[in-house]
């Protein structure tokens, strides 16, 4: 969560459908509360979960990013140590045409 903040308040202005201003004053009348005080609880909350969410996606394309690093280099190991059947055939080699079934 974040930390309260320090320093003066400032007004907005925020326009809401008719129907947006029901559902806000039903939940103040059922919890009880301000709809100004539903307003800024929802919207903290939402902007909490925004946070954590961007915070996971961040740790999982650091993730991605790894594993991707780590496949790319087992390609390349890969691809130095046993080439391909097309590339040995593109190089002419002599087992190509054996295997293609070519005589």
């Amino acid at each position: 969560m974040m930390e309260p903040l320090s320093g003066p308040i400032r007004r907005v202005n925020v326009d809401f459908t008719a129907e947006m201003l029901n559902e806000l004053d039903w939940a103040a009348s059922q919890l009880n509360i301000s709809r100004q005080a539903v307003i800024k609880t929802l919207l903290r909350q939402a902007l909490d979960q925004h946070y954590l969410a961007e915070g996971a996606r961040q740790k999982a394309g650091w993730a991605n990013c790894v594993r991707q690093s780590a496949i790319d280099n087992r390609k390349s190991a890969i691809s130095l140590t046993s080439p391909r059947r097309g590339d040995m055939l593109a190089a002419g080699s002599a087992v190509g045409p054996r295997f293609s079934g070519a005589r």
